[in-house]
């Protein structure tokens, strides 16, 4: 018996190696060996779904641009206490569900451009169930879904990672005749879309590309310039009137914490509501090629521990920031705009 048990072990050990020796062979040079599996026009995309036992993200596209809001669902398995005994009748526990929305960033163009097209290094056109088991394609397989406007829609069945590689088994869905070994990098951007797809800007411009800036509080405005250079060439803000100014005036610290400012996190449908009849305590119009390129607002809600939020035209929505990074930029606001003139 012991013997059969160890022939079965070294078959399946084979195999293993196997498998990952042919998913470990270089690619050749040249796209002649590489397998067209879909193409899918970037533009065309209305939804991208990633499902598997741990996570569950969706991209779908919203109405008002081709910008793509993301819903991120993980489940995990509570911890269990080693040195608290376990009641073998209890039922297991329930997962905990973490759930996460916001806007996607701009890695996702990487991400529609890799289904267009999306190739496949290797091909196996005949597997047995036992390696359909080794490659993660039994099962709990994971499952990537493109929606497109047309309603012709696509899906690949997605396995384990290939040993040394940054490729992954998949299978065509519905047929699954053959496997295909693919590139892992954007599904991985999926699974981690929290670490690799949230947008944390608050506008799309670079500091460097704006050229001019309106603040308004109230009914005080100023209008600052960002044209000036120092010594070593680094752009600095002024006041626009300000021919004398140097760099590291109060204007020129003022916004360069200010569009330091990223998104701590996005507003609930609730919280987008709560906002809807907020006004803003202070704006910020950015140009660029003389003509207004996007407009900040910031809002206050709270009593003592005050929230503070922002929208732009870039974002199109409610967000978190830290409150820590705002109060000081609230606090200088009436020092920066001391000396402007009523509008």
């Amino acid at each position: 018996m012991m013997r059969t048990d160890l022939v079965v072990y070294s078959a399946l050990l084979a195999a293993g190696l196997g498998a990952a020796y042919w998913a470990s062979l270089p690619t050749p040079e040249g796209s002649e060996d590489a397998v067209t599996v879909l193409t899918v026009d970037p533009k065309s995309v209305a939804e991208i779904s990633f499902k598997s036992p741990e996570v569950d993200v969706v991209l779908t596209k919203r109405g008002t641009d081709d910008r793509f809001q993301v819903t991120h669902k993980k489940s995990e398995i509570p911890p269990v206490n080693p040195h608290v005994p376990r009641d073998e009748k209890a039922p297991p526990p329930e997962p905990k569900v973490t759930t996460e929305r916001f806007l996607s960033n701009e890695k996702t163009a990487a991400l529609l451009t890799s289904f267009s097209p999306l190739y496949a290094v290797r091909v196996l056109d005949t597997v047995t169930d036992q390696q359909l088991q080794e490659y993660g394609l039994k099962d709990d397989a994971n499952t990537l879904t493109i929606k497109r406007q047309d309603g012709k829609d696509v899906s690949l069945r997605i396995g384990k990672r290939s040993y040394g590689s940054r490729h992954r088994f998949a299978q065509e869905l519905p047929s699954g005749k053959r496997v295909l070994l693919i590139d892992d990098t954007q599904i991985e951007n999926l699974e981690r879309a929290p670490a690799r797809l949230y947008e944390r800007r608050i506008i799309e411009l670079e500091p460097d590309d704006i050229a001019k800036a309106v603040l308004t509080a109230g009914d005080r405005t100023r209008r600052l310039d960002h044209g000036k250079r120092d010594q070593s060439g680094e752009l600095f803000w002024t006041d626009e009137s300000d021919n004398a100014a140097k760099q590291g005036g109060l204007v020129d610290n003022f916004m360069d914490r200010l569009l330091k400012l990223r998104v701590a996190e996005y507003a609930t449908d609730s919280d987008e509501q709560n906002l809807k009849d907020v006004k803003p305590f202070f704006t910020v119009v950015v140009e660029k090629d003389g003509k207004p390129s996007d407009q900040i607002s910031f809002f206050k809600t709270g009593g003592d521990k005050p929230l503070y939020w922002v929208t732009s035209d870039f974002l199109k929505v409610h967000a978190r920031l830290q409150a820590s990074r705002v109060e000081p930029i609230e606090k200088d606001l009436p020092a920066v705009l001391g000396d402007a003139s009523k509008t």
